[in-house]
C-alpha cells in the first residue's frame, strides 16, 4: 500500500514538474554571456522558448499600437516592461517589448493589456521572439496576462 501511494505521489509530482512554466527574469531573457558576443552569437538562450515573467509597465497599453488587419480588433498593442529587480531600475538586459497579441497575431489582446498604465506589474507568459534586432514577447493565449499591482491603486 505504501509502495502504491508513493507511486501516486510521484507520478502527480512529476506531471506537475512538467505542467509548470518557471519565472525568468527579463535580464535572463535577454542576457548574452561575452563568450557568445565575442563569438557573434547575439541570440537570446529563450529565443522561441515558452517563458513566464513579471515586469513593471514602462509604456501604458494604448499609447503604442501598430494597425494590422491579420489581429481581431484592427491594431497590434505593445507594451514595454522592465525588470523588477531593484524596483525597474535602468540597466543592461533589463527591458523588453511585449506584443499583446500571439506570434501568429490570430489572438485579440486582453482587455487589460490596452488598460495597464505606467508602474503597474504585470505577469506574462509568452514566447520569446526576435524582431528588428530585439528581443520580444508575444502573449500564449488569452490568458496569459494579468496585473500584478497597480500604481493607480
Amino acid at each position: 500500500m505504501k509502495k502504491f501511494l508513493l507511486s501516486i505521489i510521484g507520478a502527480f509530482l512529476f506531471i506537475g514538474a512538467f505542467a509548470q512554466t518557471p519565472f525568468v527574469s527579463v535580464h535572463d531573457i535577454n542576457f548574452v554571456s561575452t563568450a557568445n558576443l565575442n563569438s557573434c552569437n547575439d541570440t537570446s538562450a529563450y529565443l522561441n522558448d515558452t517563458v513566464k515573467t513579471i515586469g513593471i509597465v514602462v509604456v501604458d497599453g494604448n499609447l503604442s499600437e501598430v494597425a494590422s488587419s491579420s489581429v481581431p480588433g484592427g491594431n497590434r498593442p505593445f507594451i514595454f516592461i522592465v525588470d523588477t529587480a531593484n524596483g525597474g531600475a535602468p540597466g543592461p538586459f533589463k527591458g523588453i517589448e511585449v506584443m499583446g497579441t500571439n506570434a501568429a497575431g490570430s489572438l485579440a489582446p486582453p482587455a487589460a493589456f490596452t488598460q495597464v498604465i505606467a508602474g503597474d506589474v504585470v505577469e506574462i507568459t509568452g514566447v520569446v521572439g526576435e524582431y528588428n534586432n530585439s528581443n520580444q514577447l508575444s502573449l500564449l493565449d488569452a490568458n496569459s496576462f494579468s496585473v500584478v499591482s497597480s500604481a493607480s491603486a
